[in-house]
């Protein structure tokens, strides 16, 4: 997976195009407002993947309690 890059919110808003553009070119952007992270923009394929995983993972968590 590729490494995340890390955007202030004020640039992500005035730039949201060139976000876009990273976005869709595979890299994961994550937002952070005033230095920490609070959200994170993915490509839908990925995030669709990530949640059929997460699923999974949660479906088996439960089959070994």
């Amino acid at each position: 997976m590729t490494p995340c890059k890390r955007l202030p919110r004020q640039w992500v808003q005035t730039n949201f195009g060139a976000v876009a553009d990273i976005v869709k070119g595979g890299q994961p952007v994550t937002i952070t407002h005033h230095g920490r992270p609070r959200m994170m923009l993915s490509r839908y394929e990925d995030a669709i993947d990530f949640s059929f995983e997460l699923d999974a993972r949660r479906e088996r968590a439960k089959l070994d309690c």
